[in-house]
């Protein structure tokens, strides 16, 4: 009453009872009148005190969640500027001291805190651009972006609007998550993964070039076999070939001496005792005499013939040698047909297969001979696969139709094409390589021909000899019904 009678005002709660005596909370507010009189005006405040009670515990729960939460928590009213709520993580994050003091000795507004922020940005202007357009009202994005910080530091941030349930509009929600030691163990364990990959795929490159080296090792060993045995044979065929084709002139001598001497005795007695001339008309000395020496020269020509053929197998049995050596290629390709004489020739389910050589005038090739003997004999060898196949193909067509298939040939083509370069053709008309499987020609390994006919190593093989060992080039040509073309080229001379 003193302060009504002093000010001629007073409101207040105060705790009232209904008829039924229960009580209940009430607002009462009391006016003076100038003649003395008091005007009470009460209003039942239970549930607005409920709602009070209720939201200084969600205020509580509220404060003591985001105390307890890793997140920052900062709410701004953006129409006003003012702090509305903050968190100690908040302070933390952006190391602000004695923001709760100043919290608590008037309004704070967030102009106030941004010097504090400043200097621990990475960069200033990208971050107040990034500010713009959380600032609007019509912006209701819920917005993620990080914010890097100096000494490599980054901060998450995340906002979004506060409305209430009618849409109104209140301020901004802002969270921060400091996130650089998750991106540093995210770094690392790319990093990790990533050299654990480049490990796996150094050693599945190691893996496979043990293997092709291993399967090189092998086949070089096989090769270099070969030459052995080919040079061995070679040479005990040349031993006795040079005996006969060194009698063949003596032979010859001695032969004319005696039937000269035949003659001088029919001659002198040309009528012999019985005895003798049996033996005369048994013998026949004018057909002897006759045919004597074309037996000698055929018995002469067939040792030429064995000469080159030991030629041939000596210039094939080079497969070992590991020195640069200026060779004519020819008699490479030679030798080598002569070694595939046996496929080329007439077999039960085909023809004999026509050999066509058309070689120009070329110089000596510097190279590796032997190594590139193996290359003619795999590239000729898969000719001969193909004609085979086409042979078996065309049979089996013939027994359903009268068709005309052109007869197994291979051409062997050599040209001059630069000053230092010179090329190889390959090419036959047996089955083309089908186009699935042309970008793996020249894979290890890769083979369609059955187990136990192909190793898949021949054309592998054949290219590292033609393109890293001799700096050349090896490359194909196939179409349907127009069988396949092996292009070489190689240099004239190495540049080392």
């Amino acid at each position: 009453m003193p302060i009504l009678l002093q000010t001629g005002r007073w409101h207040g709660e105060a705790i009232a009872k209904r008829g039924d005596g229960s009580t209940f909370a009430e607002e009462v507010s009391l006016t003076l009148t100038e003649d003395g009189g008091i005007i009470c005006v009460c209003r039942d405040i239970t549930e607005r005190q409920q709602f009070e009670a209720q939201l200084r515990w969600d205020q509580a729960f509220l404060r003591s969640m985001t105390s307890a939460s890793p997140l920052a928590f900062f709410v701004v009213d953006n129409r006003t500027d003012a702090i509305l709520y903050f968190n100690h993580r908040f302070c933390e994050i952006w190391g602000i001291e004695h923001l709760e003091e100043s919290m608590e000795r008037g309004e704070l507004k967030n102009n106030d805190i941004i010097p504090a922020c400043i200097p621990l940005l990475a960069d200033v202007a990208a971050f107040a651009e990034s500010c713009k357009p959380l600032q609007s009202e019509e912006n209701r994005a819920v917005v993620e972006d990080e914010i890097p910080f100096v000494g490599g530091r980054t901060i998450r941030r995340f906002s979004a609007q506060i409305r209430d349930e009618g849409d109104r509009y209140f301020g901004r929600l802002y969270m921060f998550e400091e996130i650089t030691e998750r991106q540093q163990a995210e770094q690392a364990l790319r990093d990790f993964t990533q050299r654990e990959q480049e490990k796996a795929m150094q050693l599945e490159r190691a893996l496979q070039e043990l293997q092709q080296t291993q399967a090189q090792l092998v086949q070089k060993e096989k090769m270099a076999s070969l030459g052995q045995l080919v040079a061995g044979v070679a040479h005990e065929i040349n031993n006795p070939t040079s005996f006969i084709y060194g009698n063949i002139h003596p032979a010859r001598e001695y032969a004319q001496d005696l039937l000269n001497l035949i003659d001088l005795y029919q001659c002198h007695y040309p009528h012999p005792i019985a005895e003798i001339a049996e033996q005369l008309e048994q013998i026949e000395p004018e057909f002897i005499a006759e045919d004597f020496p074309k037996l000698l020269d055929s018995m002469k020509e067939g040792a030429e013939r064995i000469t080159q053929i030991v030629m041939s197998l000596r210039n094939f049995s080079r497969l070992d040698e590991t020195e640069l050596k200026s060779v004519n290629i020819h008699e490479g390709m030679d030798s080598t047909l002569l070694i595939l004489q046996h496929r080329l020739k007439q077999q039960p389910h085909r023809p004999e297969i026509q050999v066509i050589r058309e070689y120009e005038q070329l110089p000596l090739i510097e190279c590796y001979p032997g190594q590139l003997n193996q290359v003619f004999m795999n590239i000729l060898s898969n000719a001969i696969d193909a004609l085979e196949e086409a042979c078996e193909l065309s049979s089996i067509s013939d027994e359903t139709e009268d068709s005309h298939h052109p007869s197994p040939t291979i051409w062997i083509r050599t040209a001059r094409v630069e000053e230092n370069r010179v090329m190889i053709r390959i090419t036959d008309n047996g089955v083309s390589i089908p186009v699935d499987i042309q970008p793996r020609l020249f894979d290890p390994f890769f083979t369609t021909k059955p187990p136990g006919k192909g190793t898949g190593l021949g054309l592998s093989i054949s290219y590292q000899i033609v393109v890293e060992r001799h700096q050349g080039k090896l490359f194909y040509h196939s179409a349907v019904t127009q069988g396949t073309e092996f292009v070489i080229e190689l240099p004239i001379i190495q540049h080392q």
